[in-house]
């Protein structure tokens, strides 16, 4: 099986004069600010989150696109521009409800559970007390992993 190599091409940026990787973050927005050329006819866009531009378009039409857009997408929703991205639909990161965090919550735990009772070499250690003390223990081990890795937790009801 023959693996296809990158070539990783650098750039020096003219502010720090330090290289910075070609098709990076930095890049683009140096070439966004207008500070570096476009060397190239057909660039990636300056921004992947930007789903179209709406500058001309009627409200209702832009509701349609939001509407079709959040529809068929569980992972990120539309939203319109603003600032930087004034005159554009933009796709952001869908916040995680509390049911949701607890029905993960609830299976983490669950499959934590399992494997040590698996792995469990005497049922002294899995008395009524035991039982208890290690699922609070889970409870709380998986819910700070949980909770660190989602930024936002939306807490409704």
């Amino acid at each position: 099986m023959s693996e296809e190599t990158k070539e990783v091409k650098y750039v020096i940026n003219p502010l720090t004069k330090r290289p910075i990787k070609k098709n990076g973050k930095s890049y683009y927005n140096l070439l966004e600010q207008g500070i570096l050329a476009s060397e190239e006819k057909d660039e990636k866009p300056i921004d992947k989150n930007i789903i179209c531009v709406i500058k001309d378009m009627e409200k209702k039409d832009i509701e349609i696109l939001r509407k079709e857009f959040n529809d068929n997408n569980e992972k990120y929703f539309a939203s319109v521009g603003r600032g930087r991205h004034e005159g554009y639909l933009i796709r952001r990161a869908r916040k995680q409800t509390k049911d949701e965090f607890c029905l993960t919550l609830a299976k983490k735990v669950k499959t934590a559970f399992l494997a040590k009772l698996e792995n469990s070499e005497s049922d002294d250690e899995m008395d009524e007390g035991g039982i208890s003390q290690l699922i609070a223990d889970l409870i709380i081990l998986e819910g700070r992993k949980l909770s660190s890795r989602s930024k936002y937790i939306v807490m409704d009801g």
